[in-house]
């Protein structure tokens, strides 16, 4: 899988008022999303974005907070994808 490709496909709902702060890819650990949402609706429904797309698992908000100043919700997502992310069991 390209992580270049999964880039572009998560990032492709930012246009929905989610703005993606940070990425954070190492190879068998969970994804690593940090953003900021309008509102938690759009928190959750990038959510099940995220969750509808293919090779994506386990999509988890790890965390989710409404910022003073700006009154966004910053986010954490973490999530699976493909085989990259997971630890492989030793033989």
């Amino acid at each position: 899988p390209d992580i270049l490709q999964l880039l572009r496909r998560i990032s492709a709902d930012a246009d929905k008022g989610i703005l993606l702060d940070s990425f954070t890819f190492r190879k068998g650990q969970p994804v690593t999303i940090n953003g900021q949402a309008p509102g938690t609706e759009q928190l959750y429904k990038f959510q099940d974005s995220l969750r509808s797309k293919k090779g994506i698992k386990e999509v988890k908000i790890q965390s989710s907070s409404e910022d003073s100043k700006t009154k966004k919700f910053k986010f954490t997502i973490t999530f699976h994808y493909g085989n990259l992310t997971r630890k492989r069991a030793r033989e």
